[in-house]
């Protein structure tokens, strides 16, 4: 949704340079059950703070298609902020994550059909064929910058400030935020 979209940036863009903990490992466990439906994930996640600054906060998102639950962290601390509306969370640390210390991230997620959708509708998980990329099942960490609007005309109708434009594929300094890296 553009209205969510835009929210989401007006919110939380203020927290797009702030340094996160890279996912350095992941095991995850797929249950389909595609004649009802259904799927169910178990997954690990291990964070790593590869910058030299300690992190203080883990941002998390989220997918609004999916149940998350039982979240946890290896690492004691709180959820400081949880806003189920943008699927965005912040897990404040009791010890900032030092540089090059890791962190273990556990939590479940599931999608389970309820009735009739009034729009949209869950499609992914089917008798038929059965497609739910990764970005649906776990969760990201850090800002989101996917979820703010593109389109320049439309940034303008949401009194948005100009995009700079995207990194060139040989920027080093953007690949630090690749996921794959």
């Amino acid at each position: 949704d553009e209205k969510l979209s835009a929210s989401f940036e007006k919110k939380y863009s203020k927290y797009k340079d702030k340094i996160q903990p890279r996912i350095t490992s992941l095991y995850s466990k797929v249950d389909l059950f595609p004649e009802k439906r259904e799927l169910y994930v178990d997954s690990e996640m291990i964070l790593q703070n590869k910058s030299n600054q300690t992190i203080s906060e883990i941002l998390v998102n989220y997918h609004d298609e999916i149940d998350f639950k039982d979240f946890k962290f290896s690492k004691e601390g709180k959820w400081t902020l949880e806003d189920k509306e943008m699927f965005f969370s912040i897990y404040k640390l009791e010890e900032p994550l030092k540089p090059g210390e890791e962190c273990r991230l556990t939590f479940n997620s599931s999608y389970t059909k309820k009735g009739f959708p009034m729009m949209g509708f869950f499609n992914r998980v089917a008798e038929n064929g059965t497609f739910v990329s990764l970005d649906t099942l776990l969760v990201s960490i850090g800002y989101d910058p996917g979820m703010e609007i593109k389109d320049p005309f439309r940034r303008k109708k949401y009194e948005l400030p100009e995009r700079p434009q995207d990194p060139a594929i040989d920027d080093k300094e953007a690949q630090k935020f690749s996921l794959f890296r």
